[in-house]
């Protein structure tokens, strides 16, 4: 019988090479980018998510889709790099036409890059009202 947390571990099993992967130095390496503070771990997204703009600045998608969440008339977002800028999906929950749904995706752009530095500025949105796809774990797919 296996022991609490083994599982994370069997797939390494008698596997060098996904064991090389993932332990380094001592360390098992989750594949999260995050920050300690004040002696708490954060963590701020996937590393295969990282967004790597033209000078060199990371943005963490997940990081922006958190932000965007809290708006009311958004149910959901997806943020992503197109051709060197960062743009996102809102799933906007507003009453009216195209037009009015376009608008408030703009809107909520234009409000959450008034507290973002340059770097990590929304540039395009996209509006919809339809779900985002999700895999078959329900994660977004990307």
């Amino acid at each position: 019988m296996m022991k609490k947390n083994e599982w994370l571990f069997d797939r390494y099993l008698n596997d060098e090479t996904a064991t090389n992967e993932a332990v380094k130095d001592g360390w098992f390496h989750t594949g999260d980018n995050g920050f300690f503070k004040n002696g708490k771990l954060y963590i701020t997204g996937r590393i295969k998510n990282t967004i790597i703009l033209a000078n060199g600045e990371n943005v963490a998608p997940e990081e922006l889709e958190g932000k965007l969440n809290d708006f009311d008339s958004v149910t959901e977002s997806l943020v992503y790099d197109e051709g060197g800028l960062i743009c996102a999906k809102l799933v906007i929950n507003t009453e009216g036409d195209d037009s009015e749904l376009q608008a408030e995706a703009k809107r909520v752009r234009d409000e959450l890059n008034k507290n973002l530095p340059m770097h990590m500025m929304v540039r395009k949105v996209f509006a919809q009202r339809e779900p985002l796809e999700r895999n078959n774990t329900g994660k977004l797919v990307r």
